[in-house]
C-alpha cells in the first residue's frame, strides 16, 4: 500500500530507498465523493539496486518513457522528486529483481505488449477492435476488446507496478467486461490474496511471456452501459438519412431514441457505435504491428496519430441499424402535430406560440415550461402537450398578453406617423398582426422571404408608402435598416 510523503528530506529518502522502498511522485485529483485525495498515474519514480539509484519517467498514460530513465546521483534524488502543484510523493515497499534497469525488469510497456500479443490471437477477426487505456467511468482500463457483442478488459500490473487502486479497478471493469483478465507480474501475485477478486476474473502471470493461470469465466453484462457514451454527434448521426433530419435537434433526436426504442435496441446501438468509434484506431495498430512496428502499436493514441477528441468516425444511423422508414421522423411529427391539433383545437392563439419561436420563449419563461434553447418544432410540440394543463388553464391570461402587446403597438403608430418595421418568425403571427392593422385602418406591407435574397439592407424605399413593413423571416439572421425606421420584434417582453 502506497503511503504518502510529506517534507521529503535527502535523509529520509535514503532510508526509505535503502530498505526496498520506491518513492513515486504522482499526480492527485481531490474526489469529493471520499473527502480526500486519489492518486491518478505516476510522473516517476525511483529505486535503489545495486547500490545504484535508478530514475523511471512516465508518460501520461503511464507508460514509461525509456529515453528518459536513467541512473541518478545522490544529491539529484530530492531535485526529481520536488512536487508541484496537483503532484504528491508516495512510498510503497517494491520487490525489484536486482537486474539491469532497461534489459530485464518487466515494466509496464512489456507487460502491454505481450498483453496485446495475447488479444490479438484471441479477438482475430477483422471487425474485432482491441486498444488500450479507455476510460471506464472513473476509471481507465489498461486494455480492452470488442468482440461480437462482448468484451474483454485486461488491467496490468507489472513489476514496477502497485496494487493500490486494483481493487477499486475491478469492481469498476466488471459492468463493463465479458471477460475480466488481471495481467500481474510473477512476484506480485501473492499480493492478489489481500484484495476481494470475484471468482469469475482471470489472471494472467507475467514473465518473460504471459501466462493464463486462471481462465476468467463470460459474465452476462448489461450492454446498455454503453449508452452513457453516447454525445451530441451520434445522436445527430442517428438521423443521417432520414427525411427532415435537419429540423430535428440533438436533444429531439436523444428523446426520441430513449422513448421510442427498447432497452434492448438502446444497448444494441450503443455497443455497436462504440466499437466502431474506436475501429479506425484498432485498425491502425494492427497494421502498424503487421507491418512489424510492433512495439509502436501499443503506444497510446496520440503517438500514432489518433485524437479521440475529434469525431472521426461516421456515427450510425437508426435507418442502417433498426431499418427505420426514411419518413420516421415526419411520420413522429405528423402525429405529435395531429396531437396537438386535438388537445389545441379550440384556440387558435396556441397555433401561433407554437409556429413563433419568440412567442414560444416568451412563453417558456413565464410559464417555467422548459430551457428554450432548443426551439425546434418537434420540440415545442412535445412540451406544449406535456404542460397543456399549464397552458390551458391560464390560456386567458396568454391571450390577453398578446391583445396588449398588439393593442400597445397599434397605439404607437396610431400617435406616431414614422415608419415601422417589424419582424416575425411565422405566417401565423403575421397573420395575426395584420389583422389587427387592418382593422384600425393601418396600411402595411409584407416582406416575404423570397423577397429578401440576397437583400442586405432595407430603406425607406421598401415600404412603397405603407407605415408598416412586416418582415417574415425564414432564419433568425438581422438585417440592417436606416436609423429613420423604427425596428420592432414582436414578443419582446
Amino acid at each position: 500500500m502506497a503511503t504518502e510523503i510529506k517534507n521529503l528530506t535527502l535523509e529520509k529518502a535514503l532510508e526509505l530507498l535503502g530498505s526496498g522502498y520506491v518513492l513515486s511522485k504522482k499526480n492527485f485529483r481531490w474526489d469529493c465523493k471520499i473527502g480526500d485525495k486519489v492518486c491518478d498515474k505516476n510522473i516517476c519514480q525511483i529505486f535503489q539496486s545495486d547500490n545504484e539509484f535508478y530514475y523511471l519517467h512516465f508518460d501520461s498514460y503511464g507508460n514509461k518513457i525509456k529515453n528518459k530513465c536513467h541512473t541518478v546521483r545522490e544529491d539529484e534524488i530530492l531535485g526529481y522528486l520536488n512536487p508541484h502543484q496537483a503532484e504528491l510523493i508516495t512510498s510503497h515497499k517494491q520487490k525489484i529483481s536486482k537486474k539491469s534497469l532497461n534489459d530485464n525488469i518487466v515494466d509496464e510497456r512489456t507487460a502491454k505488449y505481450l498483453v496485446y500479443e495475447w488479444l490479438l490471437k484471441q479477438y482475430p477477426n477483422e471487425d474485432d477492435v482491441i486498444i488500450p487505456e479507455l476510460s471506464l467511468g472513473d476509471r481507465r482500463a489498461d486494455y480492452i476488446a470488442f468482440g461480437k457483442n462482448e468484451t474483454c478488459i485486461i488491467e496490468i500490473k507489472s513489476e514496477v507496478d502497485t496494487i493500490d487502486r486494483l481493487q477499486e479497478q475491478i469492481n469498476k471493469y466488471i459492468s463493463y467486461g465479458s471477460y475480466v483478465y488481471i495481467a500481474i507480474h510473477a512476484n506480485k501475485i501473492k499480493s492478489l490474496t489481500s484484495l476481494s477478486i470475484p471468482d469469475f476474473v482471470g489472471i494472467m502471470e507475467i514473465g518473460s511471456g504471459l501466462k493464463v493461470i486462471k481462465k476468467a469465466k463470460k459474465q452476462k453484462i448489461d450492454l446498455g452501459i454503453f449508452t452513457s457514451y453516447l454525445n451530441y454527434n451520434d445522436f445527430k448521426g442517428m438521423a443521417s438519412g432520414l427525411k427532415q433530419s435537419s429540423k430535428f435537434e440533438k436533444e429531439d433526436i436523444e428523446s426520441i431514441f430513449y422513448s421510442n426504442f427498447t432497452k434492448k435496441q438502446q444497448a444494441e446501438y450503443a455497443f455497436k457505435n462504440m466499437k466502431k468509434r474506436h475501429t479506425r484506431e484498432s485498425e491502425k495498430r494492427k497494421e502498424l504491428h503487421r507491418s512489424g512496428e510492433k512495439t509502436k502499436a501499443i503506444d497510446n493514441a496520440t503517438s500514432i496519430g489518433v485524437n479521440r477528441m475529434t469525431n472521426n468516425y461516421d456515427s450510425l444511423s437508426l435507418k442502417n441499424i433498426f431499418k427505420v422508414d426514411e419518413n420516421y421522423l415526419v411520420k413522429l411529427l405528423d402525429m405529435m402535430q395531429n396531437s396537438f391539433n386535438k388537445v389545441y383545437k379550440n384556440s387558435s392563439v396556441f397555433d401561433i406560440a407554437l409556429d413563433d419561436k419568440m412567442l414560444y420563449r416568451t412563453l417558456s419563461i413565464r410559464y417555467k415550461l422548459a430551457e428554450f434553447h432548443n426551439t425546434s418544432r418537434y420540440f415545442r410540440l412535445k412540451y406544449m402537450l406535456e404542460k397543456k394543463d399549464i397552458l390551458l388553464k391560464n390560456q386567458e391570461e396568454i391571450i390577453d398578453y398578446i391583445n396588449d402587446e398588439m393593442s400597445a403597438i397599434i397605439k404607437e403608430l396610431k400617435n406616431d406617423s414614422g415608419l415601422y418595421l417589424f419582424k416575425t418568425q411565422s405566417k401565423k403571427t403575421h397573420a395575426f398582426f395584420t389583422n389587427k392593422l387592418s382593422s384600425r385602418g393601418i396600411e402595411y406591407k409584407i416582406l416575404q422571404p423570397s423577397e429578401m435574397k440576397n437583400l442586405h439592407r432595407i430603406n425607406r424605399e421598401h415600404f412603397a408608402d405603407k407605415q408598416v413593413l412586416i418582415v417574415v423571416e425564414a432564419t433568425s439572421s438581422f438585417y440592417h435598416v436606416d436609423r429613420e425606421i423604427n425596428q420592432q420584434r414582436l414578443w419582446i417582453k
